[in-house]
């Protein structure tokens, strides 16, 4: 499986590594140079600096050759454009995007893209414990 992930925050290098560890091939898109080095160097990715709404640098990431791109950086607003020009421009199978804004959520999902968003995941987790404990969140 081949992966593009845009933000090389905590989670972005967590399921880079994840990945990679199960034998995916993973590229990393991030404006700053020293994402390698948050990656490790014994971690078996690929790094290419710049943003990921610029199409010469998704060209260089493999936009277009990958089956999974995954848009994670902490502007929403970026990752819903990288995010819409993977779908659309590139034609990628599955997209994967983080928003923290719920009410983005339904302009995310009318796009056909895979929205995650933190925010209401922790509040769904938060009034679950408050109501009584167990069991997981369920939410995307």
């Amino acid at each position: 499986m081949r992966v593009v992930i845009v933000g090389c925050s905590r989670v972005g290098v967590m399921l880079a590594r994840d990945l990679a560890a199960k034998g995916a091939s993973v590229t990393v898109v991030d404006p700053r140079p020293e994402s390698q080095h948050l990656l490790g160097r014994d971690v078996p990715v690929q790094t290419v600096v710049g943003t990921g709404i610029d199409l010469d640098v998704l060209e260089k990431a493999g936009a277009g050759e990958v089956e999974v791109f995954v848009a994670l950086t902490d502007r929403d607003n970026l990752n819903l454009v990288s995010a819409q020009i993977a779908k659309q421009k590139f034609q990628v199978p599955k997209v994967i995007v983080r928003i923290y804004n719920p009410e983005l959520r339904p302009f995310s999902e009318q796009l056909g893209l895979e929205t995650y968003c933190p925010t209401v995941c922790t509040t769904d987790f938060i009034s679950q414990q408050i109501s009584g404990p167990g069991g997981a969140p369920s939410c995307t």
